[in-house]
């Protein structure tokens, strides 16, 4: 990735929220990869880690990121949603891995990401009251020739301003260097006000292993969605964290 001298302003996240006036809980909630990635906004294709049951990574919002500047959904950040707040340093992409277009339209190529970034929830409180808002981030973006490098890499989400939730480091293929096939990493947020800030930060280095390149951003979703039963939410997040395992042992054996 080749640095720009250049930083963004805000951005947005996923949560869950259960009432006012408490500290967010963040929890990391799987991954997926591969075809459901690349076409996050297409609804013909189904995503495994979709909360609403409409087929689309980010109904609640999205951001795909352009130089100096963002594709974002909705636009004008508008309430109740999410607001961008500022952004870690911005790199060029080369080479960059195929994805649907944040509005539709021809596919566009990655061409940008950030090392982190911070965002606002916004609306009212009932906005999130008996909601889960799931926060997912892209990673394995880079061209061919960077595989190699893009190894022993993180994630971590961080609350910023109306708590001290934290997800802790999430490893980002168990540190194993990337391949070409696109992945997106989920985290739940409970007890969510309107106002709360959050960071998702790209950690490198995780693993001692000797530091390659930074860690990364690549384009972020939010979905929205009531909280589920206690019993239908155990199995369900039990089935999706076992389907994750699964997947990225099989990437690690391949």
């Amino acid at each position: 990735m080749k640095r720009i001298i250049r930083t963004f302003a805000p951005l947005g996240l996923a949560c869950l929220a259960t009432g006012t006036g408490t500290a967010a809980t963040i929890m990391a909630a799987g991954s997926v990869s591969g075809i459901q990635v690349n076409e996050w906004r297409s609804p013909g294709t189904t995503k495994a880690a979709d909360l609403e049951g409409d087929n689309v990574y980010g109904t609640f919002g999205s951001a795909q990121w352009t130089v100096a500047g963002i594709n974002e959904h909705p636009g004008g950040s508008t309430s109740p949603g999410w607001s961008y707040e500022e952004s870690g340093s911005q790199f060029s992409i080369s080479g960059g891995a195929s994805l649907d277009a944040n509005y539709g339209g021809p596919d566009v190529q990655s061409s940008i990401a950030l090392n982190s970034f911070t965002f606002e929830l916004t609306g009212v409180p009932a906005t999130y009251a008996g909601m889960i808002v799931r926060f997912g981030v892209m990673q394995d973006m880079l061209g061919s020739g960077e595989w190699a490098a893009d190894q022993n890499k993180g994630l971590r989400l961080v609350q910023t301003v109306g708590g001290s939730g934290d997800s802790g480091m999430v490893s980002v293929r168990g540190g194993g260097a990337a391949d070409g096939v696109p992945e997106m990493y989920f985290f739940d947020i409970t007890g969510v006000n309107s106002g709360d800030r959050f960071q998702i930060q790209g950690l490198n280095n995780v693993s001692g292993a000797g530091a390659t390149q930074l860690g990364y951003i690549g384009p972020v979703s939010w979905d929205l969605v009531a909280v589920p039963e206690p019993g239908s939410a155990m199995l369900g997040a039990i089935g999706f964290m076992l389907l994750s395992s699964c997947r990225s042992r099989a990437r690690r054996a391949a």
